[in-house]
């Protein structure tokens, strides 16, 4: 009789996020995924056909604590140039938190993952986070009487979540200077 597991879903879940944290999306298997896990990798297809279809539930799971956290930043009550400030500083500290799963949303594959459906996968999550930034920028707009080129202003908000990412990956031990800068660049963006 075979061994039943208790939430053997969210166990290969986390096991799978340790993998996907620690090395690139190419250098994690299906059987070692099994391996962390504790279970065969037969067991692990019964759940995941692919590592593809993993990667995503991964990837969304990983993404919702921050969503939590940047949408109570918008209950808080402070100004929206504060909400921007502490967005920023949240979206920048869970990405570096999240390792490689942070890089991953620059990464072409990962644009790929679900292509049919743009709520799916890192493209969904991305626009979770333009979303999110849309509406705060806006606020500060109407707070502000600001105005902008809606083009530029489009193409901003779509290259926030770029800069941040790349400001981690050229200065990874700079967190408060990387924090700092990203918060004066979107802020003075929007003068």
């Amino acid at each position: 009789m075979p061994k039943i597991i208790k939430n053997l879903k969210e166990k290969i879940l986390i096991s799978a996020m340790e993998l996907f944290n620690d090395f690139k999306y190419k250098d994690v298997t299906m059987s070692g995924i099994a391996k962390k896990t504790g279970i065969a990798v037969g067991t692990l297809y019964n759940y995941y056909p692919n590592k593809k279809e993993l990667f995503v539930d991964v990837f969304k799971m990983s993404w919702e604590e921050t969503f939590i956290k940047l949408d109570a930043i918008m209950s808080k009550n402070i100004t929206f140039r504060e909400k921007l400030d502490k967005f920023i500083e949240v979206l920048y500290v869970e990405t570096v938190n999240r390792k490689g799963l942070g890089g991953e949303l620059l990464r072409v594959d990962a644009f790929k993952l679900s292509a049919t459906d743009s709520s799916k996968g890192a493209f969904g999550i991305r626009k979770k986070i333009y979303e999110r930034m849309e509406n705060i920028i806006g606020e500060i707009k109407k707070e502000e009487g600001l105005s902008t080129n809606p083009h530029y202003e489009l193409r901003f908000k779509k290259n926030i979540f770029d800069y941040i990412l790349a400001v981690i990956k050229a200065f990874p031990d700079e967190k408060e200077l990387n924090i700092e800068y990203l918060k004066h660049l979107i802020n003075s963006a929007l003068i």
